[in-house]
């Protein structure tokens, strides 16, 4: 694989699930490659089913955390998920 088509991209999401899936979808259109990983600490289901409606599945990945762990916890969760270095 080209080693410019290599990347993880890590986005946190706190109740901003419409910039969020924005976010997600201009990144896409620069790197359709790109692995993405998306951490929903936003604590609410309405929050999660937006991001589940709006985010293009399989390329992005929803972690889902029970409560707002912060962005450096949610970072590493996400990190551990990663599939490039």
């Amino acid at each position: 694989m080209d080693r410019e088509k290599m990347i993880t991209s890590i986005v946190v999401n706190y109740r901003c699930a419409e910039l969020t899936s924005r976010a997600v979808g201009s990144l896409l259109r620069d790197m359709p490659e790109a692995h993405v990983i998306v951490v929903d600490n936003s604590e609410e289901a309405t929050e999660t089913a937006l991001l589940h409606a709006r985010l293009p599945y399989p390329k992005v990945q929803l972690l889902v955390s029970p409560r707002n762990i912060g962005f450096g916890a949610a970072w590493q969760r996400s990190n551990a998920n990663r599939r490039y270095n």
